[in-house]
């Protein structure tokens, strides 16, 4: 084989694998650019408050996930302690790993169309039977038809109609555009919490006390306070001590910082300049 044409089997060869590449990126590209649909209305369930609330706390929820389950009281105890001052809002967005979710997670549509005031009862009914529905292997609609049997005993809508509204296409749609507006936030779990439109790292395990430690500064009568002067904010129980010309800073429940005389201790960050 002469060189010319060794040379030129490699330039095909490199031409095709850049071509290759640039397929890809161009691909990539495409995927990443996707527009999320635009919900019909702002999406997620009123729990408590309203809109003109000094705070917004939104949490995204899948009703088939234990952890949800689990952070469900507590924030009912945050709910009841800022009444008007919080515009609380619960986000469903069904994890595809709990087989029966995106039902469970279409119920509360369901539900809200006909009572939009029973998000919090449809809450409490399904978290309580959230074990029942843990078996993969019954039938989908055996699954639906038991899914309304909870909510006609929770005395929130007829079975007959849970099962019509799951059908519906427009409900279907609607749950849909929920997920995709969750992952629109960079939601990629549950639950995931936005205060002020802000992620915080909460746990399912904060109690009321962790939760006010993050909410209460954001409040009118204490957002002076909040500014503070430099590195001197503390939120809850002082965690460690800090070395001498540093004060301490705790950003959030178990996240406790050291910052210098030149830095800021902001609240769900810690210290920064």
């Amino acid at each position: 084989v002469s060189t010319q044409s060794t040379w030129g089997f490699f330039f095909q060869l490199h031409t095709m694998r850049v071509l290759f590449v640039a397929v890809l990126a161009v691909a990539s590209l495409c995927l990443c650019s996707a527009q999320a649909p635009i919900p019909n209305r702002p999406d997620g369930f009123q729990i408590s408050g309203a809109p003109g609330a000094p705070v917004v706390f939104e949490a995204f929820f899948d009703m088939m996930c234990p952890d949800s389950k689990a952070a469900w009281p507590t924030l009912q105890q945050v709910a009841q302690h800022y009444g008007s001052n919080l515009y609380f809002l619960i986000h469903t967005f069904p994890l595809p790993y709990h087989t029966w979710s995106f039902y469970a997670n279409q119920g509360l549509h369901v539900v809200a169309k006909r009572n939009s005031s029973a998000s919090s009862q449809y809450i409490d009914a399904m978290f309580a039977a959230q074990n029942s529905f843990t078996n993969d292997d019954v039938p989908s609609s055996q699954v639906v038809a038991n899914l309304g049997k909870v909510f006609e005993a929770a005395q929130l809508i007829s079975s007959t109609d849970f099962v019509s509204g799951i059908h519906d296409p427009t409900l279907n749609w609607e749950t849909r555009v929920s997920w995709k507006y969750g992952c629109s936030r960079a939601v990629v779990g549950t639950p995931s919490f936005l205060v002020n439109g802000v992620s915080v790292q909460g746990s399912p395990v904060w109690t009321l006390a962790d939760w006010q430690s993050v909410l209460d500064p954001l409040m009118p009568t204490n957002r002076l306070s909040k500014v503070g002067s430099k590195g001197s904010f503390v939120m809850g129980p002082i965690l460690k001590d800090c070395p001498t010309g540093t004060k301490v800073c705790q950003a959030l429940p178990g996240k406790t910082e050291c910052c210098s005389a030149t830095e800021f201790c902001i609240p769900n960050v810690g210290c920064s300049c």
